[in-house]
């Protein structure tokens, strides 16, 4: 996030792996859970419960457009006591990249209708 966030009301947070520019205010129980820059304090003091690591994270995986303008599936990997966005760190060598049409299709079945 470059800029400032600003929950304003939220009375609930969550947030887990980011990196924020700045950080204003707090309500009620917000937490963070591997970001790399939280907002200063911590309950009771501060609204805010902070865990410096996320013991095990992985990311789902996403489409993207690769060479020769075919989509292609990206499929991180698990990461162990990590903090922060894992963009920022390159790819990692077990990081997988697969063709979409190694990807199994299942196909719904239709209801037959009484």
């Amino acid at each position: 996030m470059d800029g400032t966030v600003i929950p304003a009301s939220q009375q609930q947070w969550f947030s887990r792996n980011n990196q924020y520019a700045g950080w204003s205010n707090g309500v009620w129980n917000m937490v963070f859970a591997g970001d790399s820059q939280p907002p200063e304090g911590e309950f009771p003091g501060a609204p805010y419960t902070v865990v410096e690591r996320t013991p095990t994270i992985r990311e789902k995986p996403y489409l993207y457009l690769g060479e020769n303008n075919n989509y292609e599936v990206f499929v991180p990997a698990i990461r162990e006591n990590s903090q922060g966005i894992s963009w920022l760190e390159g790819r990692r060598r077990d990081d997988r990249f697969r063709s979409i049409n190694s990807i199994s299709r299942t196909r719904t079945a239709r209801r037959r209708q009484a």
